[in-house]
C-alpha cells in the first residue's frame, strides 16, 4: 500500500525549471535548496508560499501534507541534509531519504520528489 501512494505521489510531480547554473551559482542554489528542504521538512504545516504555482497545480498543497506527514511519521525528525545539484540525502532520526528538489527563483519547490532512503 505504501508503494502504491509514493508510485502516485511520484506521478503527480512537476519537474521543470532553469538548466543547471553555473558553478558558484550553483554553490549558492545548493545552500538556498538545503535551507528549503529543511524548512519543509521540520515545518508542523506545509505552506502552500513555499511551492511554485505550477506544482501546486500537480499536487495541492493538502497533498504534500499528507506526503510529509507519511515521511515523518515513517522516519521521524529531519537530523539533517546533504547534496548539491538536484540530488539530496535527507537524514533522519530513524532513517535517510533520497530527495530530488529544484527551487525557482523565488526559491519555491518546482521539483520535489521523496524516494526511498
Amino acid at each position: 500500500m505504501r508503494y502504491l501512494f509514493w508510485a502516485s505521489f511520484a506521478a503527480v510531480l512537476l519537474a521543470c525549471g532553469p538548466s543547471a547554473p553555473a558553478s558558484s551559482a550553483a554553490s549558492a542554489s545548493s545552500r538556498s535548496t538545503v535551507r528549503a528542504l529543511e524548512r519543509v521538512f521540520r515545518a508542523p504545516r506545509a505552506d502552500a508560499r513555499w511551492f511554485a504555482p505550477s506544482f501546486l497545480e500537480e499536487c495541492p498543497i493538502e497533498r504534500m501534507q499528507d506526503v510529509l506527514d507519511v515521511v515523518r511519521d515513517t522516519v521521524g525528525d529531519v537530523q539533517g541534509v546533504r547534496g548539491n545539484g538536484d540530488d539530496y540525502v535527507v537524514r533522519f532520526s530513524a532513517g535517510e531519504k533520497n530527495v530530488r528538489a529544484k527551487l525557482d527563483e523565488q526559491g519555491r519547490f518546482v521539483v520535489l520528489l521523496i524516494g526511498p532512503g
